[in-house]
């Protein structure tokens, strides 16, 4: 049995792509009320670029809080 554990993180271009679409949803509904097409596409991918910093940050902690979270259980025996 082995203890090893992988973890991955989602491709950033992908969360970049995944997150324009929702974002683009939401300013086409803006734009609905309010015609103005440049700045829907720069809150777009400037929300995107936020959303992939978010991830790549949350993924970090969480790795670096599970790794914490297993060195301290081996120490101690696993009690």
């Amino acid at each position: 049995m082995s203890n090893e554990m992988k973890v991955r993180l989602g491709h950033p271009v992908v969360i970049f792509i995944h997150s324009v679409a929702l974002l683009l949803i939401g300013c086409a509904i803006g734009m609905h009320w309010h015609q103005s097409h440049s700045a829907a596409i720069w809150i777009a991918v400037s929300g995107a670029v936020l959303v992939v910093i978010n991830e790549m940050i949350s993924c970090f902690w969480w790795v670096s809080l599970t790794a914490w979270w297993i060195r301290r259980h081996r120490h101690s025996g696993g009690s």
